[in-house]
């Protein structure tokens, strides 16, 4: 049998229509279908706080849901310092995507009997916990599936594994997945919006979903127009006829947003910012505006007190990673190189110039957060090199991504948060745990014991992958 017609079969079963096969789809995504089942169960039985800004975004989707309304003066006992006042009327300082996608949610947790957002429960507030379960931990699972199955085409799925559990697991994306803010929402359509128009062939289809993705990511987190920017300018180098289907897919959700400004503050061109009426600072005010940022500011994102350094140490490693490939990297590799330093820089720069930066008393600059993925390709591709430094400097990060997610989110920009996390740890201030309210004591152990299990499949589906490895298309 000479060559061509031994591969006769193989293509022709290639050219036959493919139908969804679940069994075969386990096997083929078993490692990161796992990850996704690891964060579910690290990370979904966690029940946060109703602080500010959980209950401004509560109160939004309770206010669509139970009035039809985006007035949330109804919630008003239930709310922080993040509120916004348009002509004497309440209203949420946030973006309306993740409100709005919650609203299915909260729809389904008034059916089993959870509480309206209208009562001032702070902790143990289940109805609120599903309603982060949906926005934050399934989207930071997502995620994770995600970030290993990209980084596999770019490394071994050694090093895929480790940069996606380090990225997940000691940076603020996991006290993130728990709370219900937005950021970790956004990260997820805009980096899936990425895969979607730098795959080939770019179809109109491809490009109109990854617009939609972009757009729903702007919905969501305002600031994400600069990796939308950034998006749109790789189309016109690479894909300028597929520019038009990507704008288009992004216009529905700026009609959204359009429409809710223009309910909420008169104008589809005023935003939640223009009207935040909450206190930030002693002498009462909303504190906030932007300049041009200083070195010292730019310093600061690294180094300060609420840096990278704390928020997501690896993420530094990411930049020197991007830095390197960007300058000495060829083809696909390089590509993506440029365009994690294109996002990561306005970002950077944006943070930096913000004057409420410095008040922020969450594990590092959460803003950074939808960048966060774009750096996980060039850390997979020279893990090999960068592990002897990732690894120690993830330690920190590992430590401050648990307090803030079991012990406390938010933390006085004063006080030192390892120091503050070692006394919450010593006097044993958990938050809740779906566990731990079911069954108790009891419920730490099955908590263990679920995530144990997990690993332990975790650590079976990789072993069995440990056939040689070819890294397939890539150049230095």
């Amino acid at each position: 049998m000479n060559a061509s017609t031994a591969t006769a079969p193989s293509i022709a079963t290639e050219s036959q229509p493919r139908h969804f096969d679940a069994p075969s789809f386990g096997r083929r995504h078993r490692v990161s279908l796992l990850l996704a089942l690891l964060v579910v169960v690290v990370v979904g039985p966690v029940v946060g706080s109703n602080s500010s800004q959980p209950a401004s975004r509560f109160a939004l989707t309770a206010a669509l849901v139970e009035h039809h309304s985006v007035d949330i003066a109804p919630y008003r006992e239930s709310l922080g310092v993040d509120f916004a006042r348009y002509r004497g009327h309440l209203r949420s300082d946030k973006a309306p995507g993740q409100p709005i996608i919650a609203v299915p949610a909260y729809v389904m947790a008034k059916l089993v009997g959870a509480e309206s957002a209208a009562h001032a429960r702070h902790e143990g507030n289940l109805g609120l916990w599903f309603v982060t379960f949906w926005s934050a931990t399934l989207p930071l699972a997502l995620l994770a599936a995600l970030l290993y199955e990209e980084c596999c085409r770019f490394s071994a799925r050694s090093s895929a594994l480790a940069v996606t559990l380090l990225l997940v697991f000691t940076t603020m994306l996991l006290p993130f997945g728990s709370a219900l803010f937005g950021h970790v929402l956004a990260a997820v359509l805009v980096f899936g919006a990425w895969l979607l128009i730098r795959g080939r062939p770019l179809t109109p289809r491809r490009a109109a979903i990854g617009g939609l993705l972009a757009g729903a990511a702007v919905l969501t987190e305002y600031e994400t127009a600069i990796v939308v920017v950034v998006l749109a300018a790789y189309l016109v180098v690479r894909d300028r006829h597929r520019l038009l289907a990507f704008a288009a897919g992004g216009a529905l959700p700026m009609l959204v947003l359009a429409w809710y400004q223009w309910r909420a503050f008169g104008a589809p061109w005023r935003t939640p910012a223009a009207f935040y009426s909450g206190v930030l600072v002693k002498n009462g005010g909303s504190r906030g505006g932007y300049r041009v940022p200083s070195l010292s500011d730019l310093w600061w994102m690294f180094a300060g007190g609420r840096g990278l350094w704390v928020g997501a140490p690896i993420a530094i490693v990411g930049i020197g990673a991007a830095i390197w490939l960007a300058y000495r990297g060829r083809g696909a590799l390089r590509e993506y190189a440029v365009i994690a330093l294109a996002v990561m820089v306005p970002y950077f720069i944006l943070c930096a110039g913000w004057s409420g930066t410095r008040l922020l008393v969450d594990p590092g600059p959460r803003y950074l957060i939808p960048a966060l993925p774009f750096l996980a390709v060039p850390l997979a591709a020279l893990w090999d090199r960068v592990r002897v430094v990732a690894i120690p400097v993830s330690v920190v990060g590992a430590a401050v991504a648990a307090g803030a997610t079991w012990m406390l989110l938010t933390v006085t920009a004063s006080f030192n948060i390892l120091e503050v996390y070692r006394y919450y740890f010593r006097a044993r201030m958990f938050v809740p745990v779906l566990w731990g309210m079911a069954f108790g004591r009891v419920g730490a152990v099955l908590y263990a014991v679920s995530v144990v299990a997990v690993v332990a499949l975790l650590v079976r589906a990789i072993t069995q992958h440990r056939a040689p490895e070819i890294r397939a298309g890539i150049r230095w």
